[in-house]
């Protein structure tokens, strides 16, 4: 059929470029800091552990951060950094790290959701 060609395509794609799905309005934002958990884990007296690489921006032991979740988004502290069993006062973009989060429950939050701040 000659009625559609190429160039009715292009405009779509071209519209589309970089174009992201999301789940949200969090998703659209840009952060100081971003991290995608993981995993995670409960440190028996320490609390829980949100395990990931740093995809952009530093942290620093103490930074008030925000879990975005499916449920809404929760607010913490880092309470300790850790990488490769060391404990650090920062992390930066690509370091694999462990956040200790105060006041969160392991069954709060799950791997693929975000730690911003």
């Amino acid at each position: 059929n000659s009625s559609t060609s190429s160039d009715d395509y292009s405009s779509y794609q071209s519209d589309n470029v970089g174009y992201t799905p999301s789940a949200g309005n969090y998703e659209e934002q840009q952060y100081n800091f971003e991290m995608t958990i993981e995993d995670v884990f409960n440190l028996t007296g320490r609390g829980t552990v949100a395990v990931g690489r740093i995809e952009a921006g530093t942290i620093h032991k103490g930074d008030a951060v925000t879990i975005l979740t499916p449920g809404g988004p929760i607010t913490s502290q880092i309470g300790a950094i850790e990488m490769f069993r060391k404990v650090l006062d920062s992390a930066k973009a690509g370091d694999n790290v462990g956040l200790l989060l105060s006041g969160v429950q392991k069954g709060e939050i799950a791997s693929g959701d975000r730690i911003v701040k």
